[in-house]
């Protein structure tokens, strides 16, 4: 689903496979709530399942259950880099990252940034090495959440605080979307 707040702010909210398939009538319907979203000024994306995750035995770059992954990456990013958004929250692998811009699965200045991924009140697990997680900018077993401040001028501020209240990661979003991405 979609929440709208005029036309400021979009969160867009999707199932990664555990009610609803990544592929079809869902990433049919992203593409079309993205095309209809081209003038908010900030589009936010959230899902359970990460494309670009932490934990779960990655090997090769990918996380054991690589198919999610990859699906995602197939059906749903395309979208997100052909419409641009502001950010995409992950959730699943229960630790703390924030990965670089990336675009076309590669590092790219005028990428998207995944941030997640869903550690909050559970465990925190082991995050691969930087070796394994090329994808990784930042990355630690840490509880956290991510507190948003979006500024009329267009820019955000995007801040990990962790338990005890102390913000230990911050991203500054220099315009409220990536660049649209044919």
């Amino acid at each position: 689903y979609a929440l709208d707040f005029g036309n400021y702010l979009s969160l867009i909210v999707l199932d990664s496979g555990h009610t609803h398939p990544i592929l079809g009538d869902q990433a049919t319907w992203l593409q079309q709530a993205l095309a209809a979203r081209g003038g908010q000024q900030f589009a936010f994306v959230c899902y359970h399942y990460p494309a670009y995750g932490t934990t779960k035995a990655p090997t090769d770059g990918l996380p054991i259950d690589a198919s999610i992954a990859r699906s995602i990456r197939e059906h749903w990013v395309p979208s997100l880099e052909r419409y641009g958004v502001s950010a995409v929250f992950e959730n699943d692998h229960h630790n703390y990252k924030r990965s670089h811009r990336l675009r076309d699965h590669v590092v790219s200045d005028d990428g998207l940034l995944y941030l997640g991924d869903g550690s909050w009140g559970v465990t925190p697990r082991e995050v691969p090495t930087p070796e394994v997680g090329w994808w990784l900018a930042q990355a630690e077993p840490r509880n956290h959440l991510w507190h948003v401040v979006l500024q009329a001028d267009g820019t955000a501020l995007l801040q990990a605080i962790d338990v005890a209240g102390e913000t230990f990661d911050r991203v500054e979003l220099a315009r409220p979307r990536t660049e649209p991405f044919p």
